[in-house]
């Protein structure tokens, strides 16, 4: 599933949880008993799908099965954090809401989460540059092949901010030095890549000089050797 299809029912769901969280003393029990049922479907789905996840082919429809649990548990909230339910099962609910804040903070990150299946999906290879800063591989050059593309991220906890993207190599990364770093908010850093040819055994090499503040349009400047 793309990300932009997953995104689109992600915040589609967002807007009826909050439709329903604004009507919902005025909604039957039936549709709420629907609704939990439902997403209780889902759930098991997941669960079916984790148990079997090493053996299932990539278009297998039990990756959907996150998606469809978490967009259901949102619907499901929506009916439930109004009515009279125990607080126990508005406890439960809330939970999904909370999926808001990683997708204010890193929509990107949380788009591919969606779109691969599960959270526990093929974590992109990160370098570490300095102190929270990481480049980090783009999820559409991971499955790709030619130029390897890799994005400048600062990282909070579980959530990051990017910084730039689209940083391209032509073979993969494998360690990073920092060269320099007297300029505030730059800091210049030799980039070690594995050998694009096959008959060489030695690693190429790139400098870079990477600007740590986002929404500049500072140039990153590359060197190759």
């Amino acid at each position: 599933m793309s990300l932009y299809l997953s995104l689109s029912l992600y915040i589609l769901s967002l807007l009826v949880a909050l439709v329903l969280v604004i009507t919902g003393k005025k909604q039957r029990e039936a549709w709420r008993k629907a609704a939990l049922a439902l997403h209780v479907l889902f759930v098991l789905l997941f669960v079916v799908y984790l148990l079997q996840k090493p053996g299932l082919q990539e278009g297998s429809p039990f990756r959907y099965a996150f998606l469809a649990a978490l967009c259901s548990g949102l619907v499901a909230g929506g009916f439930i954090l109004r009515s009279e339910k125990h607080w126990i099962l508005k406890l439960y609910c809330s939970i999904y809401f909370l999926s808001l804040l990683f997708f204010l903070f890193s929509p990107s990150r949380f788009a591919a989460v969606l779109s691969r299946g599960d959270l526990a999906g093929n974590t992109p290879k990160k370098i570490h540059v300095v102190r929270n800063f990481f480049l980090e591989a783009q999820h559409a050059a991971q499955a790709g092949s030619g130029k390897k593309e890799f994005k400048l991220v600062q990282e909070f906890g579980i959530f990051h901010r990017t910084i730039r993207r689209d940083i391209a190599f032509d073979s993969e990364p494998d360690s990073l030095q920092v060269l320099e770093e007297d300029i505030p908010g730059l800091v210049r850093v030799m980039i070690y890549l594995h050998p694009s040819d096959t008959a060489s055994h030695l690693p190429s090499r790139r400098e870079l000089t990477l600007s740590l503040a986002p929404n500049k349009t500072d140039p990153i400047q590359r060197k190759q050797y």
